[in-house]
């Protein structure tokens, strides 16, 4: 699976409120991590994993999380600014 420049993938359960947001890193020299951000809880905030390890990661999360649903949108604005911006 592979996050194109500009997209980003939103992971959640059908009728839960916690999304996982997984995006590439803005530094063009880091364009091989993904940030990962967790919107409904602090579970992950700006962790980073290697793009290559992005299906095995989302595999393991999804079993153990029970996250079902995967969505690609476009990256204008992070869920987790977004969220802020709101308060």
């Amino acid at each position: 699976m592979e996050i194109p420049q500009g997209k980003k993938l939103i992971l959640s359960k059908e009728k839960g409120r916690v999304k996982i947001e997984i995006k590439r890193h803005k530094d063009p020299i880091m364009d091989n991590i993904l940030v990962i951000n967790s919107i409904g809880n602090r579970s992950y905030e700006d962790n980073w994993i290697i793009e290559k390890d992005l299906q095995t990661w989302i595999n393991g999360f999804t079993k153990n999380k029970g996250l079902d649903q995967i969505n690609m949108i476009d990256d204008t604005v992070s869920l987790k600014e977004d969220k802020e911006n709101k308060k």
